[in-house]
């Protein structure tokens, strides 16, 4: 695969100039940009299996794995019993003190749905932000947040 590698402190700037333009419609567009690589991801890794074949602990790392190749993480931890999905070295947080990593949501949204197979949103409710180690994700059942 071929692609462009933006380095974080020039996605951090272009996403700060989204946000001047476009205010909170910036986040739903992060989030829907985010959908389409994780979706992309999914096709990438998993597009000749079932979702039953599969398992959980190979998706994490697989996900894992490719996240980190990308450059959106550094690490994932994710345990789909307690819902929640912990994630070290965002690329995508900023020092805006609330949770901002909306591309790095959809991202994880559409692999999880797919491996899942169900709609459902992965919320981010702690960033690295907000000066926290890592950030937090829960999986959340079918939403209208974006």
């Amino acid at each position: 695969m071929t692609g462009i590698l933006i380095a974080p402190e020039d996605l951090r700037e272009i996403k700060k100039l989204y946000e001047e333009v476009l205010s909170n419609a910036a986040y739903g567009m992060f989030f829907r940009e985010g959908k389409i690589i994780g979706y992309s991801i999914w096709n990438s890794l998993f597009r000749k299996r079932t979702v039953e074949d599969i398992p959980e602990n190979e998706f994490i790392a697989k996900t894992e794995e490719v996240l980190q190749s990308r450059g959106f993480i550094k690490r994932l931890e994710a345990d789909f019993k307690t819902s929640k999905i912990v994630v070290h070295g965002s690329a995508e947080s900023t020092l805006s003190g609330e949770p901002s990593c909306h591309r790095l949501s959809g991202v994880l949204t559409a692999l999880v749905e797919k491996k899942l197979n169900k709609k459902v949103l992965c919320h981010e409710i702690k960033c690295m932000t907000g000066n926290d180690d890592e950030c937090i994700f829960v999986i959340m059942g079918e939403t209208t947040l974006y």
